[in-house]
């Protein structure tokens, strides 16, 4: 029996907050409608910085809706990073094994194996793969630490051949 090796990946916060929205907003088109009000808010901040006499009538008679908007966009970046940093899967050092019996996750809190089975789910962002096993949890994998003999092909055919779907 044969594994591929992915050591040591690490995911620095920009990486897991670029990431995280790309696959949120892949499984999740609804929330489509939560980011574009916040795009408007980025919008209008850029406004007011290019054009300053747009800030002074805008303070006068803040809308609420622009408020809640703002520290919608505020707290939003604040609560990743909350949660990236509470989580030694996104913050720290792991090293993935795949084979033939599953996925092997080892960092300095787990060592784990999981059964194809319990992840159904990968998606490739550039070079990175989350496998996705349900809900909110997932494993980063970075295709670019496979190690030799293997490729990030290997990688993909081994989850096409135990099952699990490639979104």
């Amino acid at each position: 029996m044969y594994f591929i090796a992915i050591p040591d990946v690490r995911l620095a916060f920009g990486q897991y907050f670029l990431l995280a929205w790309r696959f949120t907003l892949k499984t999740n088109p609804a929330l489509w409608v939560v980011l574009l009000p916040l795009l408007s808010v980025v919008s209008g901040i850029i406004s007011f910085i290019t054009k300053p006499h747009l800030l002074g009538e805008a303070l006068r008679e803040p809308p609420l809706v622009f408020i809640i908007l703002l520290g919608s966009l505020l707290l939003i970046p604040f609560q990743m990073r909350k949660q990236y940093r509470r989580t030694p899967l996104l913050s720290g050092s792991t090293s993935y094994e795949l084979s033939d019996n599953g996925l092997r996750v080892v960092n300095e809190q787990q060592n784990t194996q999981l059964d194809w089975q319990v992840l159904p789910r990968a998606y490739q962002f550039g070079h990175w793969l989350i496998l996705n096993g349900g809900g909110q949890q997932g494993f980063f994998l970075d295709l670019r630490r496979v190690q030799p003999p293997y490729a990030a092909d290997n990688v993909l055919r081994l989850l096409q051949h135990h099952g699990v779907a490639l979104g």
